[in-house]
């Protein structure tokens, strides 16, 4: 037996084993929290999502607008375990402590063994690591399928490259349905793999770079095949790119995340406001590619009329993408140190204002062999320019880590044995001990940094009041408004919470407070609306509809409560219109077509509301109103029988109050039966 080998195999198995050892010790750590139960943002449609490919709707029926990688893995592990919450979490980990050995076998083709090992055990210990694998998120996906290519990728060094080919164009093409922006490390890739061992011959490693186009063709084809066949245009991943492209560029963008209507940052509402608002612009209906083209021209446009200010945007992109910090999108690793004592210890040393700066070193103080590891600096440049093109957040700015890392435990084994070494290098250590101060001056520079704790504890309690829980939402949020007083959404959320818990004079302070930082919040005016109108100052609640309608003209809350005044004033005609525009902006609302089956009813279209209310009965066979209402068109359509069936199955619900119970024997009776 070979005890090289053996001895091999044990270390690469040790940095598994603590890889995944930190990463249980964490998820144990606060399995017990809302943060764990409670899927925010993007894990909310990726799980819903998920559940609907599991439950066999494989195949879809739009053009992807998210990246769907992520959502199907998501699916089979849903499948295998039946747990959304440590099923998840607990494949990730696994994958996360692969990660570190694929990336430590990768550093130790690129550097030395040394190298491979202290770049494993980084991984391993790299605090938003150990975060993302425990997040509902992609970047634990995309660190394994980075750490992945980089480990092929080294290998092509000695090994024949054709294979190597096919391989990296299959992790890159999985990579794409993941983080669209990982196509631009194929030309990257493509050159390495043509250049990375110069004593092949010219066909072979030509046919090393169509083995990569081969695999990323088999798997980027279907995907654009399927895209065309639903939307009538090859995208090869999404239909995302424009929106995006828009959000990190245009006039008095930020850098960062915004949504294309305030207050609707979430995957749930980005997809149909890029939508409307291109309809809106056009004057026309249009699919799935042309909404992207849409955005795509005006970002463009931006660029072409006012170069001066891109280029200080891209500049200040490039700052967010370099810094210490990890800034948050709908959750921040801030709020996952206050329940993690294993993120707090580790948060500080294993940061991305750490691994940059040492990660210049490693190029520095290897640059002599430029040759051997030029993929790593390049690639990392590369992705960080792709994210700087959009917007930057930390998961975004996670595919940078993975080529990263081995650059970053190069550097600090080459200061250890500059300065510790027999006889010490003094001067090159210094020259490289100054390059990195320098970067981690300009990495720690302050940012004005968005609270993630906010953000987190906002994501959390919206999630919860939507799900009618509503003293916990209320904590949540009273929780984000303490971290962030500035914070207008988490205002007018918990504005929502109070209102909903019958204490609309006190949400009406937070309204007010939501609405003097931000105007322009659509859900605050029409929540505000709402909770005048409970307090019978009709006029007023009016004038907010009003202007949440002119801000926001889908706005479901604001078109639903006008309409239902509109008909008490019997001006059915508008409320129904009213009624149709807040349906299709929240389809799974049942409360929206049971009042506008009301208005038809009101209106004497009979065949109308049994229409709106037929799938609401099937999908909620328990909502009384709809029965209610159904059972009296039904009646007026002379088909007796089934309105008298749908009386009976109010009478047979469990807990039937007894208002209800008296109201539908009366009907019953009305109709015949005693």
């Amino acid at each position: 037996m070979d005890s090289s080998g053996a001895a091999r195999r044990a270390t690469w198995g040790a940095v598994f084993g603590v890889a995944l050892t930190l990463r249980a010790a964490y998820l144990a750590e606060w399995h017990r929290t809302l943060l764990f139960s409670t899927p925010i943002g993007d894990a909310r449609t990726y799980l819903d999502w998920a559940r609907q490919i599991a439950g066999g709707d494989w195949l879809g029926h739009e053009v992807f607008y998210q990246a769907p990688l992520y959502p199907y893995f998501l699916a089979a592990v849903l499948r295998v375990t039946g747990s959304q919450t440590w099923g998840p979490r607990l494949v990730q980990a696994a994958l996360g402590a692969l990660a570190c050995v694929w990336i430590g076998r990768a550093a130790e083709r690129f550097f030395d063994r040394a190298i491979g090992l202290a770049a494993g055990l980084g991984l391993a210990f790299y605090a938003p690591a150990i975060y993302f694998d425990g997040l509902i998120q992609k970047p634990a996906l995309d660190g394994a399928l980075l750490s992945a290519l980089l480990l092929v990728c080294a290998r092509a060094l000695t090994q024949s490259s054709v294979g190597a080919g096919l391989a990296a164009g299959l992790l890159l093409g999985g990579l794409a349905l993941s983080r669209e922006n990982a196509l631009v490390a194929v030309p990257v890739v493509a050159l390495w793999l043509g250049l990375a061992r110069p004593a092949d011959s010219l066909p072979r490693r030509a046919a090393a770079v169509g083995a990569l186009l081969l695999g990323l063709a088999a798997v980027l084809g279907p995907v654009a095949l399927r895209n065309h066949a639903l939307g009538g245009r090859f995208l090869v991943t999404t239909a995302q790119a424009g929106p995006n492209l828009w959000i990190g560029n245009h006039p008095g963008a930020s850098g960062r995340y915004e949504p294309l209507r305030p207050g609707r940052g979430s995957a749930r509402y980005e997809r149909q406001d890029a939508h409307d608002l291109a309809v809106a612009a056009l004057g026309r209906e249009l699919g799935p590619a042309e909404v992207s083209d849409y955005w795509r021209d005006r970002a463009l446009a931006f660029v072409r009329e006012s170069p001066g200010e891109w280029l200080e945007l891209l500049a200040r992109k490039a700052r967010l993408v370099w810094n210490a910090a990890e800034i948050p999108d709908t959750e921040g690793i801030e709020a996952y140190t206050e329940v993690s004592l294993l993120l707090r210890v580790l948060r500080v040393p294993g940061s991305f204002g750490v691994l940059a700066p040492l990660a210049l070193v490693g190029a520095l103080a290897w640059r002599r062999d430029w040759r051997r590891i030029w993929l790593l600096p390049v690639l990392a440049l590369v992705l960080a320019a792709s994210v700087a093109l959009f917007y930057v957040f930390a998961r975004y700015r996670w595919v940078l880590v993975p080529p990263l890392v081995p650059l970053g435990a190069a550097g600090a084994l080459a200061l250890w044995r500059a300065f510790a070494g027999e006889p010490p290098d003094w001067s090159a250590g210094a020259r490289w001990l100054a390059a990195g101060a320098v970067l981690a001056l300009f990495a720690y520079w302050p940012i004005g940094e968005t609270s993630g704790r906010a953000l987190t504890h906002y994501g959390v309690g919206a999630a919860l009041l939507d799900a009618g829980r509503l003293d916990e939402a209320q904590a949540e949020l009273e929780t984000a408004v303490a971290a962030d007083p500035d914070f207008a959404p988490a205002h007018s959320r918990l504005a929502d919470a109070l209102r909903k818990r019958g204490l609309p004079t006190r949400a009406l302070v937070e309204y007010d407070r939501a609405l003097e930082l931000d105007p322009g919040l659509a859900d605050a005016h029409a929540g505000r609306g709402i909770a005048l109108e409970r307090l019978g100052r009709d006029a007023e609640a009016d004038g907010e509809y009003a202007r949440a309608l002119a801000l926001d003209p889908s706005h479901p809350d604001a078109n639903n409560n006008s309409a239902n005044r509109l008909q008490q004033a019997g001006h059915v005609d508008e409320a129904l219109a009213r009624y149709a525009r807040a349906w299709a902006a929240r389809p799974d609302d049942p409360d929206i077509p049971v009042n506008y089956a009301a208005a038809l009813v009101q209106a004497r279209d009979f065949a109308r509301a049994v229409a709106v209310l037929d799938p609401v009965v099937a999908r909620w066979p328990g909502n009384v109103p709809a029965r209610f209402n159904r059972a009296a068109a039904l009646s007026a359509l002379g088909r007796t029988d089934e309105a008298r069936a749908d009386l009976r199955a109010v009478l047979g619900l469990p807990g039937l109050p007894a208002d209800y119970a008296h109201s539908a024997r009366e009907a019953l009776s009305a109709l015949g039966e005693p």
